[in-house]
């Protein structure tokens, strides 16, 4: 698996089962949250399979608040992915 898919998975549930994060802890959880997509951009290379390419995008996108596009991302088997094109391109 890989590092972003703890974090993007942690955001997505918190954000559609509507958990409020403590005020304790706010602030740390979103200044590290924002942190995501410049962590993907920093450690993205030629070499990354599927999978920690799918966890980064959907880490980047959990973190700029765009949860259903994770979730979407988090939930779509790669070997899915083919049916799903060719659905949107059929619609």
């Amino acid at each position: 698996m890989s590092y972003f898919l703890l974090p993007a998975s942690i955001e997505v549930a918190r954000a559609s089962g509507s958990i409020v994060v403590p005020s304790s802890l706010a602030a740390a959880y979103f200044a590290a949250l924002a942190q995501l997509p410049m962590l993907a951009g920093a450690a993205a290379h030629s070499g990354w399979n599927e999978s920690l390419c799918t966890a980064a995008l959907a880490a980047t996108a959990a973190a700029t608040g765009n949860h259903q596009t994770a979730q979407l991302l988090l939930e779509t088997e790669q070997s899915d992915i083919p049916a799903v094109i060719n659905w949107l391109q059929s619609r």
